[in-house]
């Protein structure tokens, strides 16, 4: 068995376009769509078709469906492999003895991602099935009894009987990765809900909502409690620099659509960094980050002082903009690696599940203790300055260079998430 390389593949995936043909047995040479690109491409293509409809969600759930399609497609590598482990399970195929070694090979593997992608992103990919000709199986309700079941000699008796259908593989690896999501902890149908009540977490009898919190995490900083600092008529407080008692917490920050509806944030996801299991780190308890200690006045003037540059430079910000985005920025980096002459397909694959997997455990580590820590953003503690005229990026992107502006009226250059400042998601996902 070989794994080929990029050049290699492509050069095969030529081959394909003058021997397809109808068939009713497998045979890869044939299975393949005469239209359906290198494999290489097939996996960025889908790539770039997914990450379109999941980038309207919160960081932390673009991580996690970005994640479901990783394992797509190390597990369609592994259901056609004798040696490496179940990315789930972390046991061999239950096909490596049965499973004829011919299989074994890019194309079937990117049959089966094709599928496999199609079950979980459904309607997003059907534009590159239809452009290429691919045919998707219709739900093998039968399979997914078995797996339900965890009956493993009925799987393998389907898959068998259908000679190794890559298609029917990824159905399988969609409905193996179904199973595994959906009690993982990240509450992504929203089956739980938090009961104030009682206490704590309970069925959802109607109207559930995917990600609720299931711990009762409410902010400590509530906008309104605390107005000391505010100043009267012939009288000024200094409270209003000084970040102390609940101040220091973080506070929901207030959002509009700009058609007249507002709303206050709600911390996303607080849960996941003590109830969702890490997929590389063994344990989440034993790392944790010593207290920053902020000195809130000087690095809120820093940031400032940063976005009034960034304001005079058109070019910065479309770096900001572009390194805001994880999904922009994990495709440039598979890009590159995609295009890495020496590499095989499968090399590439276990590379960005690697990555995937790396990413998920920064995320889940930085949302445990941004938790834990609990601290302001800069955004809030600028605005309690109220009146205090400040130089920085007045809010029009368009416009080159600084403003003098109220500091209550601050804003970022970019949305401020939802979700406390310590420590940065971002840095600790670029750190791994």
């Amino acid at each position: 068995k070989k794994l080929l390389t990029k050049n290699r593949a492509m050069k095969f995936s030529s081959a394909l376009v003058l021997f397809a043909a109808p068939i009713t047995a497998y045979d890869v040479g044939c299975a393949y769509p005469s239209n359906m690109p290198d494999p290489f491409d097939v996996q960025a293509t889908f790539i770039k078709l997914a990450s379109r409809g999941i980038a309207a969600f919160e960081t932390p759930i673009v991580v996690r469906l970005a994640h479901s399609a990783a394992y797509c497609d190390a597990t369609c590598v592994i259901y056609h492999d004798d040696r490496a482990l179940n990315a789930l399970t972390k046991v061999q195929s239950p096909f490596k003895d049965a499973m004829p070694k011919k299989y074994f090979n890019p194309w079937s593997r990117a049959l089966c991602i094709a599928q496999c992608w199609g079950v979980i992103f459904g309607g997003v990919v059907a534009p590159a099935y239809q452009s290429w000709g691919f045919e998707p199986l219709h739900v093998n309700f039968e399979l997914a009894g078995c797996i339900a079941q965890s009956d493993k000699d009925c799987v393998s008796s389907l898959i068998e009987g259908a000679d190794w259908d890559p298609r029917l593989v990824g159905q399988l690896v969609a409905f193996e990765i179904g199973a595994a999501l959906k009690n993982d902890g990240w509450n992504a149908e929203g089956a739980l809900v938090w009961d104030e009540e009682s206490g704590r977490a309970v069925p959802c009898t109607a109207n559930c909502a995917p990600f609720a919190d299931t711990t009762g995490y409410f902010s400590r900083n509530q906008p309104g409690e605390s107005r000391k600092w505010v100043e009267k008529p012939g009288r000024k407080h200094s409270s209003k620099y000084q970040m102390e008692g609940a101040d220091k917490y973080w506070q929901p920050l207030l959002e509009h659509d700009d058609t007249g509806y507002f709303s206050r944030q709600e911390h996303v996801t607080p849960r996941i960094g003590f109830m969702v299991a890490p997929v590389v780190l063994k344990t989440l308890a034993n790392r944790t980050l010593p207290d920053p200690n902020y000195d809130y006045w000087k690095e809120s003037n820093m940031v400032i002082e940063r976005l009034a540059k960034l304001s005079g430079s058109q070019g910065q910000k479309a770096r900001v903009r572009f390194f805001d985005n994880k999904l922009a920025v994990r495709g440039m980096i598979e890009h590159y690696m995609r295009n890495f002459p020496s590499q095989s397909f499968e090399d590439h694959l276990m590379y960005a599940y690697g990555l995937s997997a790396g990413v998920c455990d920064s995320i889940l580590l930085s949302c445990r203790e941004k938790v834990r820590r609990d601290l302001v953003r800069p955004a809030t503690v600028i605005q309690r300055w109220g009146s205090d005229e400040i130089r920085t990026y007045g809010g029009d992107p368009s416009v080159d260079g600084a403003k003098d502006i109220k500091a209550r009226d601050f804003q970022a250059f970019i949305r401020v998430m939802p979700h406390s400042e310590f420590p940065s998601g971002s840095a600790c996902i670029c750190t791994s």
